[in-house]
């Protein structure tokens, strides 16, 4: 085989140069050796909570310096001190996945009266209340189980992030005003599962099986859910806003508004009474749809209601929307099917009743008496093709 000379010629060049360049001592410099590596500490400082580091100023252990703590173990409180407390601004604490246990009497596991606290990633068994935090700071990843009073209470402006709660003497979660819940389950709690003070909200969150209401807020919830509570599923005041929520198998209504709230895309099934209760004026129903309720769909109190673009399914014996009392009620574009009415009350209050679908109710669409004007689309019940151009017009089938 032919080599070509000028590849010959480069390699002959590329290997004396090698030769030539040096590689540098490999001698280490004077002086002992020593590691580079940061330790943990360094990296992340953090302090362990112990009786040295944290010792107990009536509690088991006291925290009154900032920084970031942990617990290097779980903590079983036999005393009738409170486990962990606060006392002081900016403290985080990493609980570890370890948990703080307690007799049902004992006070509560972590209470800080210092404001931006951190408290996650562990569980609380037991004691009288589960955490209690104050303004401006965040619980998130811990599971609080059987304490006598409540799970979570926080101040003002705090967040609580993918928490657990169950079978607490009184609320599960209670948070002040404007602080957030996402992401929390609550369960059998003697009280409300969940109560806000005003401005708050809720993502994802559901509350069941609970004594008292499943969800008691106001402010804005979405995507919550209610269920098998002994009371209300939900009930909002103070101009409040559900969205995508759904309450289900509640002893009493699936949802109850008051204070000019509105409801949209809610869903309320199979609860033991009504499936929502219009209870303060001025709140509005948008494309929700209710079913399997034992009493009504939709039952109103109040002036100034707004049911539209609803799907309202009744029950024997009941109408699907009963009005008792207020002026200016406003139900337009719904499907209203079975029940005895469609719609009926309104001896307290006018309502206007245009462009909705009835289907299947056993006495006729309209059940109002004459004590004030209504206004009601001409009713519409002729079979096949549509030939009316009057876009106010009610369909009964």
């Amino acid at each position: 085989m032919r080599i070509n000379p000028k590849f010959a010629l480069a390699a002959l060049l590329a290997g004396a140069l090698a030769c030539l360049c040096s590689a540098g001592t490999l001698s280490p410099p004077a002086g002992p050796v020593g590691s580079t590596m940061k330790t943990l500490s360094e990296v992340e400082p953090r302090i362990a909570i112990n009786s040295t580091n944290t010792p107990g100023q009536g509690a088991l252990f006291t925290i009154n310096q900032p920084g970031s703590y942990y617990l290097a173990g779980n903590i079983t409180n036999a005393t009738s001190l409170p486990s962990i407390t606060i006392t002081t601004d900016d403290v985080t604490i990493d609980l570890g996945g370890f948990r703080i246990s307690a007799a049902s009497g004992t006070p509560t596991a972590i209470s800080s009266s210092g404001v931006r606290t951190v408290v996650r990633n562990g569980s609380i068994k037991g004691g009288y209340s589960g955490v209690v935090l104050a303004t401006a700071s965040r619980i998130e990843s811990v599971n609080i189980d059987g304490c006598s009073s409540m799970g979570i209470s926080t101040q003002d402006g705090c967040s609580v992030v993918n928490c657990s709660v169950r079978s607490c003497g009184s609320y599960g979660i209670l948070i002040g005003t404007n602080c957030g819940a996402e992401r929390c389950v609550v369960r059998s709690c003697v009280l409300a599962g969940i109560r806000t003070d005003s401005d708050c909200r809720l993502t994802s969150c559901t509350s069941s099986g609970n004594t008292g209401i499943g969800i008691q807020m106001d402010g804005v919830a979405d995507g919550c859910i209610a269920s098998g509570n002994t009371t209300k599923g939900f009930q909002v005041t103070g101009g409040s806003s559900l969205e995508r929520c759904t309450a289900q198998y509640n002893t009493t209504a699936g949802f109850s508004l008051d204070g000019t709230s509105s409801a949209t895309r809610c869903v309320s099934t199979n609860n033991n009474t009504n499936g929502f209760e219009i209870a303060g004026a001025y709140c509005s129903l948008f494309e929700c749809s209710a079913s399997a309720n034992a009493v009504f769909a939709v039952r109103t109190y109040a002036e100034g209601t707004s049911i539209v673009g609803c799907t309202l399914a009744g029950v024997s014996g009941f109408p699907v929307i009963h009005h008792d009392m207020g002026h200016g009620v406003r139900i337009e574009r719904n499907v209203l099917l079975r029940g005895t009415y469609g719609i009926d009350g309104g001896s307290q209050g006018s309502i206007m009743a245009v462009a909705n679908d009835f289907y299947g109710q056993t006495s006729s669409a309209m059940g109002l008496p004459i004590t004030y004007p209504h206004n009601i689309g001409t009713m519409y019940s002729s079979a096949g093709e549509v030939t009316t151009t009057n876009p106010w017009v009610n369909f009964y089938r």
